[in-house]
């Protein structure tokens, strides 16, 4: 039949659920899976839980941009229907984390998009995926099947339709209770069993012979009493009873010990295993045996967002602009602040505050507001720069229009002095470049000096005693880890020497070539030389300095290469 309808020019997308006869919910374990009875597994339960809390309780920004210029739109309808409330049922992030857990669990998650006047969306209605089925018609137009809890149905255009799906055929998302039966089922059938461990004693599966009675069997109904009575006397959970047999009875164990079959470490392996199908790191859900690859918790959840909720995120930002933004508003985009998840612990949030005002980036206002304070006023609207703390601004329309062009500001105005002659000019562009400049090789500086000290630590813990081999799992993973930080180090300072000199981003290939470089370093050395050889790297390292451009350590690295190679 699916044949002649797609020959007819009808086809229907696959689409697991219960209403879908390709969806096979058994598995190979014999258990039965489907996104509702996956649920009883904790670390399944709660990757959907966290992923979409997580993505749901982030603030949607809704703007206009405009060349270079972004303006929230405060008053548009898509922002409050996403931020405070889907419909006059449901608040925003209710529907959110709702859609977003039927598009793990079932593939898609629906909702109804509710216009008024025909284009502006005035409300969302959230679809359970189990009642929908999405189909094309003869004529190519997708619409949404809907089966209502009377029986009857109703069609709905894909166009009023908000549509969250993962991987899948491009058209649909399949579910991962689908996808993963086998590794959920698996999951599932070590559950109970241990759970049913516990519920017969915490014994092993045994078996009772029975000599019998001269040299005949005992009959089924004897054979059913002794079962029973076993089970009364000694079956349950809380049972501690001395077993005691009569009759010459024996009892063997069958069957393989729970330790023998590794019951435990099976179950720590699921949890990963479940883990792998979200892409979510097990630490976030609490599961902390393997979670030494992390330095700081920051850095776990830069990884968490990167890896597994930006993907998400941007499956939502793009439907919201293709179905709640009409083609006629210019410019208008939706966009995730994950700066709640995001934030540094004090010191380094307010480092971060301090160099973006120092450098101008950040007015007090604006360091306010993102502390969800109170701004101080239009004098909180002023920028400022560290040399004597003067008010920048733009150059009058005399300025050269080849500085504009070259992306040399903002610059300092010329300020007249009041009654003192000797008052000092303030700085010229080119100062203020070079204090820009500055920063960013003392950013540098910062790297460099945490990777010698660093290096210098590895070769106490591990090359002082012999251990070779945890120095070399040790540089592969802190390098891999220093590329991170060393790009957050510098990338502050050095975008606002990148607006002021208008200078081409290169920081990205630089640190990655610094990274390799060093690595490779340390490791060659190693090989070829022994400890002798990386200590003397080491202080052929501490002589090193950061240049005006910041690529001192590829230089001086390359330097080292090859007086070493000579």
């Amino acid at each position: 039949m699916a044949i002649l309808e797609m020959l007819l020019g009808r086809t229907k997308p696959r689409q697991p659920g219960y209403n879908d006869p390709w969806f096979l919910p058994t598995a190979t374990s014999g258990e039965r899976v489907t996104p509702e009875t996956a649920k009883g597994l904790s670390a399944y339960y709660a990757c959907i839980r966290n992923i979409s809390e997580d993505l749901a309780k982030m603030p949607i920004r809704v703007g206009r941009k405009v060349g270079d210029t972004r303006t929230e739109l405060l008053d548009h309808p898509v922002r409050k229907l996403l931020n405070t409330s889907a419909n006059h049922e449901s608040s925003a992030m209710t529907l959110r984390e709702t859609m977003m857990s039927w598009a793990m669990g079932w593939g898609n998650g629906w909702a109804e998009i509710v216009r008024a006047g025909g284009t502006t969306p005035k409300a969302l209605w959230p679809i359970h995926p189990a009642n929908a089925v999405l189909e094309r018609s003869k004529a190519g137009e997708l619409f949404l099947i809907v089966t209502n809890g009377d029986g009857t149905q109703v069609s709905l255009p894909y166009a009023d339709i908000f549509h969250l799906h993962g991987l899948g055929d491009g058209l649909t998302g399949e579910s991962i209770a689908a996808v993963g039966c086998d590794s959920i089922g698996r999951a599932m059938a070590i559950q109970k069993h241990s759970g049913a461990v516990f519920a017969g004693g915490g014994m092993d599966r045994l078996a009772l012979e029975h000599p019998g009675v001269g040299q005949q069997a005992l009959s089924e109904t004897a054979t059913d009493n002794i079962r029973r009575s076993w089970a009364a006397q000694y079956g349950g959970a809380a049972n501690t009873k001395v077993a005691v047999l009569s009759e010459g009875m024996k009892a063997t164990r069958i069957g393989i010990h729970p330790k023998e079959a590794q019951m435990v470490e099976a179950m720590t392996f699921t949890v990963e295993d479940l883990a792998r199908w979200f892409r979510c790191p097990p630490p976030k859900i609490q599961h902390f045996l393997r979670a030494q690859g992390w330095s700081t918790i920051e850095h776990l959840d830069m990884e968490y967002v990167r890896d597994t909720l930006l993907g998400w995120a941007i499956r939502w930002e793009q439907e919201i602009a293709r179905k709640l933004v009409a083609d006629s508003e210019t410019g208008v985009y939706a966009l995730h602040n994950f700066k709640m998840l995001l934030r540094g612990d004090t010191k380094t949030q307010g480092e971060f505050y301090r160099l973006m005002r120092e450098m101008g980036g950040f007015t007090v206002n604006d360091v306010l507001r993102l502390e969800d304070m109170d701004a101080i006023g239009e004098e909180g609207d002023v920028r400022h720069i560290p040399s004597g703390w003067k008010v920048l601004k733009v150059e009058d329309e005399e300025e050269d229009i080849e500085d504009k062009e070259r992306g040399l500001l903002p610059t300092l105005p010329v300020i007249e002095p009041e009654g003192e002659e000797d008052e000092p000019e303030p700085p010229t562009d080119s100062a203020i470049i070079e204090a820009a400049r500055t920063a960013v090789v003392e950013a540098w500086g910062r790297v460099w000096r945490k990777q010698v000290k660093a290096t210098m630590g590895a070769v106490k813990r591990y090359l002082d005693k012999g251990d070779a081999e945890g120095f070399k799992a040790w540089c592969e993973r802190w390098f891999t880890e220093h590329e991170v930080t060393t790009l957050e180090t510098i990338e502050p300072s050095g975008r606002v020497f990148d607006l002021l000199s208008g200078a081409t981003d290169v920081r990205a290939e630089a640190v990655v070539a610094h990274i390799v470089s060093s690595k490779a370093q340390l490791l060659a050395v190693l090989r070829d030389e022994g400890v002798d050889g990386v200590k003397k790297r080491c202080k052929q390292w501490e002589t090193c300095s950061p240049t005006t451009d910041g690529t001192a350590f590829i230089t001086h690295e390359r330097e080292a290469n090859n007086a070493s190679d000579s």
